[in-house]
């Protein structure tokens, strides 16, 4: 219904920490306790809200479309450790995705996530929470890191690594998330090292199996700037 009537709701990510084990059957490791949504138009927040807030009180409704899509962290913490973790996938080593993360691939994914803050920043989003921040206001958990809090947390733990590199962590996050991100930064002037980095490796070595994903042109935002597409956000 709500699909019909506005263009598009989006929330930053899903409201569990699930797989699913076989058809079927799902395990839930974790619920989270918070997560941003917004409608674009934003101006179409209170229909919205009037309709599911009492049904999923942990949605907290935002002004900007814009501030939804940077708050999805998976962008941040898939494609990169994927991409660092190649010789376990393809030799087909059983080992916990988030669990066994290294230091040095958490170092990416924090890289990252402060890329994406600056890109928020130039758009009039100065209330973004930094990677460790937000997982604990996600999830409710506590650590000094987010080292700390990733590979301890438990509705992490037993979620295996991919068998395969043909896996969503890049067919979906590279071109449908960072590309999203890195066109965002782009049209503000934001450079974005690590981001640039992670696409380039990763359509150097499945390009063949990737979209091209979002770019300002196909997004019907190339020549238009911010504060025309801040506009067309909030409505």
């Amino acid at each position: 219904f709500f699909f019909l009537v506005f263009n598009t709701i989006k929330c930053c990510s899903l409201l569990f920490a699930c797989r699913m084990q076989m058809p079927g059957k799902v395990t839930v490791n974790g619920k989270k306790k918070w997560l941003t949504i917004a409608a674009y138009p934003a101006s179409y927040n209170n229909e919205v809200q009037r309709e599911i807030g009492e049904y999923v009180p942990e949605f907290e409704f935002v002004d900007n479309i814009i501030k939804v899509f940077l708050d999805n962290k998976n962008y941040a913490v898939h494609p990169g450790p994927t991409l660092l973790y190649p010789g376990m996938i393809e030799n087909g080593v059983d080992f916990e995705y988030y669990i066994n993360m290294g230091k040095t691939q958490v170092k990416l994914v924090e890289s990252i996530d402060r890329e994406s803050i600056k890109i928020a920043e130039a758009y009039g989003i100065n209330d973004s929470l930094e990677i460790t921040e937000f997982f604990k206001k996600t999830y409710g958990y506590e650590g000094d890191s987010f080292y700390e809090l990733l590979t301890t947390a438990d509705c992490y733990k037993g979620i295996s690594g991919p068998k395969t590199l043909s896996v969503r962590y890049l067919q979906e996050d590279i071109p449908y998330a960072l590309k999203g991100i890195q066109a965002l930064g782009k049209a503000a002037g934001i450079d974005t090292p690590a981001i640039d980095a992670v696409i380039t490796l990763a359509y150097t070595l499945k390009g063949d199996e990737l979209d091209n994903g979002r770019s300002l042109e196909n997004l019907g935002l190339a020549g238009i700037d911010r504060n025309e597409l801040l506009e067309r956000c909030r409505g």
